[in-house]
Parts: C-alpha cells; structure tokens; sequence
C-alpha cells in the first residue's frame, strides 16, 4: 500500500511541476490566520475555511486537497482554529455558514462566479495567485517567502462590505 501512496504522490508532484499558482503552504496559512484579527469586525474562535477548487482541474484540486490537509479539523494560531471545508466550484452554495474563503489556483473564468459568491456571502476571499486580487476577483493574496508579503484589493474589499483596522492598512499593500 504505501508504493501506491508515494506512486500518488510523485504523479501529483510531476503533475503540479511548472503549473501556475500553488497550495497554501503552512506559514502562509498562519499569516490567513493572523490577519483575521485585524478585520472589522474580528474573527475568532473556529473559522470555518471554504477551500474552493475546480474538481475537473487536476491540479486546482490537488492543490486544494494538500491546503485542506494542512488545515485539517482544526489548524490553530493565534485566537483561532481554522477548519478547512473543500467546496467545489459547481458547489458555491457550500459557502453558506463559511467565515473565509480561501481560492485554489486554476479557476481561470471560473473566479468571476467565485468571486460574487464570496462576495454576497461577505467572505474575505484569499487567493492562492497574484493574479486574483490584482483582478479584482479575490479581495486578499498573501506571500510568506522569502519575506511576508500582504496584498490587498481595496475595491474589492469594499464590495465585499469588509474592512480592516487601520494599524493593518499600515503594513499591507493596496491596490
């Protein structure tokens, strides 16, 4: 059985090589979860995390499916417990009762539906690449290597109805 594992996960490793976008790795994840803290209101206690993918991207899924693992029943940091829930991109009514939403790579046309869904929900939405925020179609993406990275979309911020304490505005870019 465990060949079977490592087979699995080397076919995933050569499938993700040279992909765009990647996993949440976990200082990422702790960087998610401390700025939690600095919206308006905050949050606290159990976060219930969307990790939304594409399921017939392999890549958006795998990438989704290692962040989940990571996550697993309760990542904790800080004063909360991130709890990772996979919601398929064909399945965005999963997001109701979600406190945050983080997005996988690989959705490509997909982020316009991801995004006014997190949107309507008032979810902060972290994208896993740069290129949501810069978009418009995620309202956070975050970078912890070689140094913490915090890039924020403020329109889309707005139209999600979130805001952020000032002393957090200070340490971020906005777009």
């Amino acid at each position: 059985m465990r060949r079977c594992s490592l087979g699995i996960g080397l076919f995933a490793g050569a499938l993700l090589a040279g992909q765009p976008g990647h996993a949440f790795d976990a200082r990422e994840l702790q960087v998610v979860a401390r700025t939690l803290d600095f919206l308006v209101p905050r949050l606290t206690g159990r976060v219930d995390v969307a990790i939304i993918y594409a399921p017939t991207v392999a890549t958006s899924r795998v990438r989704a499916e290692q962040t989940g693992r990571l996550i697993g029943t309760g990542l904790a940091v800080a004063n909360v417990t991130l709890v990772a829930h996979l919601v398929p991109i064909n399945h965005l009514e999963w997001l109701d009762g979600m406190d945050l939403a983080l997005v996988s790579s690989g959705l490509d046309q997909a982020t316009d539906a991801v995004f006014a869904a997190t949107r309507s929900r008032g979810l902060l939405s972290i994208g896993a690449e740069e290129a949501c925020v810069r978009t418009g179609r995620c309202v956070m993406w975050v970078e912890a290597e070689p140094q913490v990275t915090i890039l924020v979309n403020t329109a889309a911020a707005s139209q999600s109805s979130l805001s952020f304490r000032l002393v957090f505005r200070m340490m971020i870019s906005e777009l």
